[in-house]
């Protein structure tokens, strides 16, 4: 008999006959419903299959997608040319780490040449965040974003000229548009003169400017007099207001008359005492708003 060929078989089914002819072909009759073929492949066409993580050669196999099927294809750095079809049923995702020779960039961070460019469509309505860049204090940069305010009952610290400023508002976030100044920074203050002498109208306070929005005069002597304003203690005039005899006059400024400095007092003084008045009285009140 001549040499027979025979392949080995990992055989979990039954055998029905096996035999080899004189000519050295085999002939073979098998019941093959149960049997199971364990076959490890090296190569195909002569080529050792690439297996494991690594560079495209000879070896890797060409892989076709199902079209119901859901895939995620990574696309690196070396040039390739690929094409992609949406199918019905069908889902991709191409993850891009270069357009045009240039790295995407991702996550948070400054504007480069990777960061893509977005166009809002105009048929989907979006809200947004926005924050401004620069706190309160802080020296003044780009474009102002922020309109929101801080409510306050005393005055801040005041800042450089050319910082930004947060938004002054009241404790209930109404904006000061009223003149001059919320309720919680106004002052009153009232004096009645004595012929000459210069009299303290308003105390000063330290680091603030309490400037002047309205003042009152009741002339209650027999004689008109002319009364002289100081922003500080033997100060130069600030304004002189004439007073009819017996009379009642007020004065309200559509701008408040500043303070020359901080933590001085305001003091008021008749310049024309005339004849002696003993009894008679000139009283001077006034409404100040509190600034830094």
């Amino acid at each position: 008999m001549k040499d027979a060929q025979i392949w080995a078989l990992d055989i979990q089914g039954s055998l029905q006959a096996v035999r080899a002819n004189p000519d050295g072909a085999l002939l073979s009759a098998l019941d093959v419903s149960d049997i199971t073929l364990d076959t490890d492949l090296d190569s195909l066409n002569g080529t050792t299959i690439a297996v494991g993580s690594g560079v495209a050669n000879a070896g890797t196999l060409r892989v076709i997608q199902a079209l119901d099927a859901v895939s995620s294809i990574n696309v690196s750095t070396q040039d390739i040319s690929l094409g992609v079809f949406q199918a019905s049923g069908f889902a991709s995702s191409v993850n891009i780490l270069q357009l045009a020779g240039t790295g995407t960039a991702v996550n948070s961070g400054v504007a480069g040449d990777g960061v893509l460019r977005i166009v809002h469509v105009t048929d989907v309505g979006t809200s947004a965040e926005a924050t401004g860049n620069v706190a309160h204090d802080g020296v003044d940069s780009g474009n102002p974003v922020k309109i929101g305010g801080v409510a306050r009952t005393a005055n801040p610290t005041a800042v450089a000229s050319g910082d930004r400023a947060d938004l002054f508002v009241d404790d209930v976030g109404r904006p000061v548009m009223q003149l001059y100044q919320v309720r919680d920074l106004i002052a009153t203050a009232s004096v009645q003169l004595d012929n000459a002498v210069e009299t303290t109208l308003l105390a000063g306070a330290a680091s603030t400017f309490h400037d002047l929005i309205e003042i009152s005069f009741s002339n209650g002597t027999a004689s008109a007099h002319s009364v002289a304003l100081r922003s500080a203690t033997a100060a130069g005039v600030v304004k002189t207001f004439r007073m009819p005899a017996n009379d009642t006059r007020s004065f309200t400024f559509p701008a408040s008359v500043p303070q020359n400095a901080a933590a001085d007092a305001w003091t008021a003084a008749i310049t024309d005492p005339g004849v002696d008045e003993s009894g008679a009285t000139m009283i001077v009140s006034a409404v100040f708003v509190k600034n830094v």
